[in-house]
């Protein structure tokens, strides 16, 4: 994980692609880890559990990732394209809200008791 920044600077070298800022690289970088690491944690948690919502979160976060690291390599390659990103961007955010409404529909709401 800690060569995530120098994979990211090689192959930039390699395609020939500009570099950023560097803030801009490494909150990127960092976002990217985070959302690799939210990944695992919700499969692991999705093996254990056997929630369906994690399982609609772990791919989400994954498409999270996905876009970072498309973003952060491929910005001017031409089949890249503001089209790719906002359909990555509108599959994450439909992926979040079916794994909330999946995981809202799983939870019965509590019993109350009336005092008659």
């Amino acid at each position: 994980m800690i060569l995530f920044p120098f994979l990211l600077i090689s192959l930039r070298a390699i395609f020939h692609l500009q570099i950023q800022e560097p803030v801009n690289l490494a909150l990127s970088t960092v976002a990217a880890i985070f959302a690799l690491i939210l990944t695992f944690l919700s499969v692991y948690g999705w093996t254990r559990y056997k929630n369906n919502s994690l399982l609609l979160f772990s791919i989400a976060f994954f498409f999270f990732f996905l876009k970072i690291v498309i973003d952060e390599l491929v910005p001017t390659l031409p089949f890249y394209s503001e089209f790719v990103g906002s359909l990555l961007d509108f599959v994450t955010l439909s992926l979040f809200f079916l794994a909330l409404i999946v995981g809202a529909r799983g939870k019965k709401a509590p019993k109350t008791q009336s005092n008659e």
